[in-house]
């Protein structure tokens, strides 16, 4: 039979090993916690990469939509302009007929 002085002991013994384990329990906590943070940080900046590429990718495509809207303005506006030169032509080649035949 163990003596009261090893049972002592022993409970002394278990009870640091309890406490040691809780320190380690601890100390795990606290390295779970500055990972968290440390995960947090890594994924708050990549959401702001993200968002910044997202809206310069934006405004890239804004911008050339508006450039190819600009051109198909103005291809169309040259296309009225070019209508209505040779519409003025016929119209003057038109009266040029008539005045000569109004001549004969």
């Amino acid at each position: 039979m163990l003596t009261k002085l090893e049972e002592a002991s022993k409970d002394d013994e278990d009870s640091e090993a309890i406490y040691n384990f809780v320190l380690e329990i601890e100390e795990m906590g606290e390295k779970l916690e500055e990972l968290e943070k440390q995960i947090e940080a890594f994924f708050g900046e990549l959401q702001k990469r993200i968002i910044t590429n997202v809206k310069t990718e934006w405004n890239e495509r804004e911008s050339n939509l508006k450039q190819q809207q600009l051109n198909r303005n103005r291809g169309i506006i040259k296309e009225i302009i070019s209508t209505c030169n040779l519409f003025r032509e016929e119209v003057a080649n038109y009266f040029k007929e008539k005045r000569e035949e109004d001549d004969n």
